[in-house]
């Protein structure tokens, strides 16, 4: 195998590969999509932000970043965006959280987006990236989980701009903010941003609310008109894992069917109130909205494939 660069892909047989049908499904659709087009396109600010943020180490914060550039882009070029963004968590694991195989899969999963790329996007030195992110994990896996704390860091790669040899800095006068990819709009990401803080708010209330509970279960029952304490602790002890599963912001959708159960139980059991009703619609907002591969992905990438077949019959009539 070779990298976008087209130099020898470094990584050993033996080394821990990324595993999850997601992944599989994006690369089947990247090897089948035309990139020429939108890696022709300015890198957006979103993703030269990240850039500054990887290349300064700050690992947690292009996650973030990215994350939200990533879910707010339609088509196949997000994909570059998480490629990037899975290095990085590589290397989070690897630095902050000292996990030998997290580091390994995360860095073989970004690894493996990229490769599906240009050489260039973005005008981003992707096979430089590939390369550089590959030799680094060779390293990883040469030391092993027993000598991980001896990886030098120096071998830790920056992500490049190929125009002009340009490092990724903040955009200055002299060099204007690039306008966001096609569909990634402010909307989109304002959207994602409002997604992102309801998801907060509901999981500290869920938290707060849970370890009130099972600090006083008499006076919960209480408030909540006499309910049987034996079924309300078990529901505090669900409310603050669910808190604790949507502040991560991993597996939003399932986190979402629990939230809406949880209030429909209250409804049913409790009292009807305007708080179980509002988290019901918002668990079921989570259920459509949040990350994933459901149904509602699944038709959307499926009318997505409609329109690349359509756009593909016309040009071969042209």
């Amino acid at each position: 195998m070779t990298t976008p660069g087209g130099s020898a892909d470094p990584r050993p047989a033996s080394f821990p590969r990324a595993a999850h049908p997601k992944l599989d499904n994006a690369l089947e659709r990247l090897r089948a999509a035309d990139l020429a087009e939108p890696c022709a396109a300015p890198a957006p600010p979103e993703l030269r932000k990240a850039i500054d943020e990887f290349n300064d180490g700050e690992f947690f914060e292009q996650h973030e970043t990215l994350e939200t550039l990533w879910r707010a882009t339609p088509g196949e070029v997000r994909h570059l965006y998480e490629g990037i963004l899975q290095v990085g968590v590589g290397f989070h694991h690897l630095f902050v959280n000292h996990n030998f195989r997290g580091a390994a899969v995360k860095l073989d999963h970004g690894i493996r987006l990229l490769e599906a790329f240009p050489a260039a996007c973005h005008g981003v030195d992707v096979g430089r990236l590939c390369r550089e992110a590959g030799e680094a994990r060779a390293l990883l896996v040469q030391l092993g989980p027993d000598r991980m704390a001896d990886f030098d860091r120096s071998r830790v790669p920056r992500v490049h701009f190929v125009a002009a040899d340009e490092e990724s800095s903040p955009p200055s006068a002299a060099q204007p903010r690039a306008p966001a990819p096609a569909g990634a709009t402010p909307r989109d990401l304002g959207r994602s941003r409002v997604t992102a803080t309801v998801r907060l708010l509901i999981a500290l209330w869920l938290i707060g609310s849970g370890l009130w509970t099972l600090a006083d279960p008499q006076r919960a029952a209480d408030l909540r008109g006499g309910a049987p304490v034996a079924a309300l602790l078990p529901m505090a002890g669900i409310s603050f894992a669910l808190g604790i599963f949507l502040l991560t912001g991993f597996m939003s959708r399932v986190a979402g069917l629990i939230l809406a159960w949880l209030s429909l139980w209250e409804l049913a059991n409790v009292a009807v109130s305007p708080l179980p009703v509002l988290f019901t619609a918002v668990g079921a907002y989570f259920v459509l909205r949040g990350g994933g591969t459901w149904a509602m992905d699944v038709y959307v990438q499926k009318m997505q494939d409609r329109v690349r077949r359509r756009e593909a019959a016309e040009r071969a009539l042209s």
